[in-house]
């Protein structure tokens, strides 16, 4: 097995909705027919049949919350294995409360 695949952790969570909402596009092809991979910080395209990194869409910079919403994007989380969903705020209430507990 390549180095580049040993070193890859699985995803755990993914974005509820598909990269190409969040201004993903495929790194190799710049195409859109891509989903969230299984491993964490890729995607798989379906056109060059791999996993990329993908591009960093609007995630190359600071992301205002409010003004994607109104753009109809979410930032929900499901986990893949349970099929558990954490919405944004609960995410962001679990982070800022066990940053106190530190």
């Amino acid at each position: 097995m390549p180095k580049e695949v040993e070193d890859r952790e699985k995803r755990i969570w993914a974005w509820v909705q598909a990269p190409d909402v969040y201004g993903v596009t495929c790194d190799l092809c710049d195409g859109l027919n891509i989903a969230w991979s299984e491993w964490d910080h890729m995607i798989w395209c379906y056109d060059c049949e791999k996993d990329t990194k993908g591009t960093d869409g609007i995630f190359n910079g600071p992301v205002n919350v409010h003004c994607c919403e109104l753009l109809g994007m979410i930032f929900d989380e499901v986990n893949i294995e349970t099929g558990e969903v954490r919405t944004l705020e609960s995410s962001l209430f679990l982070k800022s409360f066990s940053d106190m507990l530190e």
